[in-house]
Order: structure tokens, then sequence, then C-alpha cells
């Protein structure tokens, strides 16, 4: 777990980097070496001057020519007092940007490089040398680097890193995400603690820790800021859109959905796991949510939402997709699904002989499989069965 976590800040500071490049422009692959790109290598400790632009070199005797920066001149800067000297030199404003920024850089991916260790291998936990107060430190450098790219490239760029753009200030969201990575932090260490086997104790730990979490966002965030973090940031967003993929849900039905969700997640936040009353409060809150959601969405999408939790029924969404059949033919496969699984059900049970099961069986089976065909077609068919159509082998 601690050896991910590490691995995806260094990930995610790789990404910043290239979307800044992305961002600025393209960067040719091979330079002169005197233009700013390639200068940026200068930024390497054997380097000790930072050198001119090469249109600016030699150019007007005349002129007070531009002296070029040490090292130790930019590393004393912030990141807008470096654009600004480099600037002064000859540098474009792009490629300024992009210097400060990558100094910015230099320091978290010195501190990931030093992080492992050849360590013991044959241990889950080889090769990490980081404590976890030393994780969180690289969390607020990687939040760092988020702030001096909105400084020097507009919110668009960090909405870009984030994957999520989010109606709230950005020093606000640097905030709540710094939360949710702590407390996050925090929960994961106790599951590693724990070794997967949870005493009450450590329920109760994880529980205090939500509500906390909790708490510590409120203070942050207005209600409204908050419900805007939460449905685009929040552990229950990502779930939840992952198992809305088969919904294929519009912006309106995926708030509704998340908001009657939300709900229920925030009435039982805190509660202890595994006991009765927890369990039977749960449970109670889940028939509630299943009627809202059906009023809500009205009985054809309610329908497709009970659907679309199933893992099958969004793999056959995706067989659609790519075939490029009408999405109305998902529901009618998956119609003709329900209706195989009820008629097969009732020949088990009826009063029959093993024979007449048999030829029954089979009859059923040629017809939903001539069916099948028609609807997906005989490629799209074996391409059904080898994703998530298992069901129709069954038939044979």
């Amino acid at each position: 777990m601690k050896k991910l976590l590490l691995i995806s800040l260094v990930l995610n500071a790789v990404l910043l980097a290239t979307s800044v490049s992305f961002l600025v422009r393209a960067t040719p692959s091979v330079v002169e070496p005197a233009s700013p790109v390639a200068a940026v290598a200068s930024v390497a400790p054997e380097v000790e001057e930072v050198p001119l632009p090469s249109d600016l070199a030699g150019s007007d005797e005349s002129a007070s020519p531009a002296q070029p920066l040490s090292r130790e001149e930019l590393d004393a800067m912030d990141h807008q007092e470096k654009v600004a000297a480099l600037m002064e030199i000859g540098w474009s404003s792009d490629d300024a940007k992009v210097f400060a920024l990558g100094r910015v850089m230099r320091g978290f991916m010195e501190r990931a490089i030093g992080a492992y260790q050849d360590g013991d291998y044959w241990k889950t936990s080889s090769g990490m040398n980081m404590s976890w107060e030393e994780q969180r430190e690289m969390m607020k450098m990687q939040h760092r680097m988020q702030e001096v790219m909105e400084d020097l490239f507009g919110s668009e760029a960090t909405g870009m890193f984030g994957g999520h753009s989010i109606p709230i200030p950005p020093d606000k969201a640097r905030a709540a995400a710094m939360i949710q990575q702590d407390y996050q932090m925090m929960k994961s260490k106790l599951h590693m603690d724990a070794g997967g086997i949870m005493l009450p104790e450590d329920h109760e730990a994880i529980a205090l820790l939500e509500k906390e979490q909790r708490r510590d966002l409120e203070a942050v965030l207005s209600p409204e800021e908050l419900f805007e973090y939460d449905i685009r940031a929040s552990s229950t967003a990502m779930s939840l859109r992952h198992q809305l993929r088969g919904l294929e849900p519009t912006e309106e039905e995926y708030r509704t959905i998340f908001r009657l969700k939300h709900d229920v997640e925030q009435a039982t936040l805190g509660a202890p796991e595994g006991e009765e009353e927890t369990q039977q409060r749960q449970e109670e809150l889940q028939e509630q949510l299943k009627a809202d959601l059906r009023e809500a969405l009205g009985e054809d999408r309610y329908r497709q939402y009970e659907r679309s939790q199933d893992w099958g029924y969004g793999r056959l969404v995706n067989v659609a997709r790519r075939l490029d059949l009408p999405r109305e033919r998902v529901d009618e496969v998956y119609d003709l699904k329900e209706h195989t699984e009820n008629q097969r059900q009732a020949l088990r049970s009826g009063d029959l002989s093993d024979e007449e099961r048999r030829e029954a069986m089979e009859t059923l089976g040629s017809e939903i499989h001539k069916d099948l065909i028609e609807l997906l077609g005989e490629d799209g068919l074996e391409l059904y069965q080898q994703n998530g159509g298992h069901w129709v082998r069954q038939l044979q």
C-alpha cells in the first residue's frame, strides 16, 4: 500500500510536467545547445550558469550585454522571480515558466528517488524507505507543484492535472484534496497494520477518522462547495462513476443518483461496521433509496439502473458500443436473458420426465440462440459470449 502510494505520487508529478509541456507548446526533440529549452539541462549540479538565448548572444554589440544567471542565484528566487529574471535576459515567458516549474519538480523527484533501497525484496514492504510522515511531506510538495502550476499557467492547467474541474476556489480545492489524502493515508495505515484482520477497535478508529474528515472538510468548504467537491472527487463519486458505466447517465441523472446515495452514506457515517443495529439501519436506508431512485428516474431508467449494477450488463453495453449497435439492443438481449432464466427454472421445477425436460431445454436453447443472432449477428454473439455472455453457452 505504501509503495503504491509513493508510485502514484511520482507518476502524478510526471503527469504534471507532461501537462505543462502540452499546455505551452510541442517541444522539438532536437534543439540548439544555446536555446532556452535545452538550457533546462543547466539545472544539473555540474552546470553553474544558465545560458543566454541564442538569438541574444552577440546581437547588438552597442547594447549592454545581458549576463547569464548562476544556478545559485536562481535557486534563491521564488518561481515568479525566476520567471522575471529569465525574461530579463531574453527567455520567452513560456520557457521561463516551464523552467521555474521544473525547479520545483526537481526537489520532489530527488525526494522520491531517495525513498527506495534494496531492502528485503521478498517482503511486500521491500524497497520503501519512507515513513508516513515523510510521505505526507511529499504530498505537501505535490500540492506545492499544483500551486506553482496554477500561478504560472492559470487554473485551466490544474484542472487538467486533477482530471475534474471543480467549481470552487483553487485554494479551497487544494485544501480539501489535502484533507482527503491525509485521512486516506491514515485509514490505509490502519488497514495495513491490521493485515486484513480488522478488530472492533479498528472499525471504531476508521469510523472516527471518517467523522473527523467530514468535520475538517465542512470547516473549509460551504455546503454548496462541499457538495460540488464530493460529486467530483469523493470516493463515493469515483465508485459511482464506475458503477454507472452500463447506465450511461446524463449529468442530471448522475447528480440525482449521487445526491440520493450520498445522503444514505452520510446517514450512517461513522457508525461502527459489523454491529447488528448498524446493519439493520443500512438495510432500511437501502430500501428507501430504491424507492427514491425509482421515483426520480422513472420505471424504464430505474430498470436500466438496476441492470447496470450487473457486471454482465455493463459488458453487454460495451459489446453493443464496440459493434455500433443501437442501445435498445442491449435491453432486448438482457430481456431475453431474463426470459431464458425464468423458462429454464420453470422447466427444472416442472412435472416432466428427464427426457421431456432435456428436449424442452434443447428447443429453448435453439430458439434463444436464433433470437440472439438476429439481435447481435453471428460475430456479435460470439463476441458477447466472450465478454459477459457466458449464460449463452449453457444453452448449448
